[in-house]
């Protein structure tokens, strides 16, 4: 970025070729908001190198409805009530675990390091 803005100025908006394909890169909000809004001459969507990598059944390569319907039956299972539910116990446990074991510490203790801890246990 800064040796493009030392070639060409600080005008916002760079041409460049990114993953085999010609692209720009914007930095100013009103720059973006004229490419965001100007469906005539821009478009949004990955170059067709991105989708050779990804595979053809990839997300990023489905229409928007089958993405959605995707992501319910995904999401369901992992952030529905009963999984959250399955959760808690261990949650809890965890917590009482770290609790129990800082109360009977004798010593001084970090409370933002040994709370950082706590996750990965």
């Amino acid at each position: 970025m800064f040796s493009w803005r030392y070639r060409y100025g600080k005008i916002g908006i760079y041409k460049t070729h990114m993953f085999g394909s010609p692209s720009i890169i914007v930095c100013s909000s009103e720059i973006c908001r004229r490419v965001l809004t100007n469906d005539e001459h821009f478009r949004v969507g990955y170059p067709k190198s991105s989708y050779l990598l990804s595979g053809r059944r990839s997300f990023h390569n489905l229409s928007t409805v089958e993405h959605r319907r995707l992501l319910r039956l995904i999401a369901a299972p992992i952030n529905g009530h009963e999984a959250l539910t399955m959760y808690i116990k261990h949650t809890e446990d965890i917590v009482i675990n770290s609790l129990d074991e800082w109360a009977s510490m004798n010593e001084s203790f970090e409370f933002h390091k040994e709370i950082q801890r706590v996750p990965s246990r």
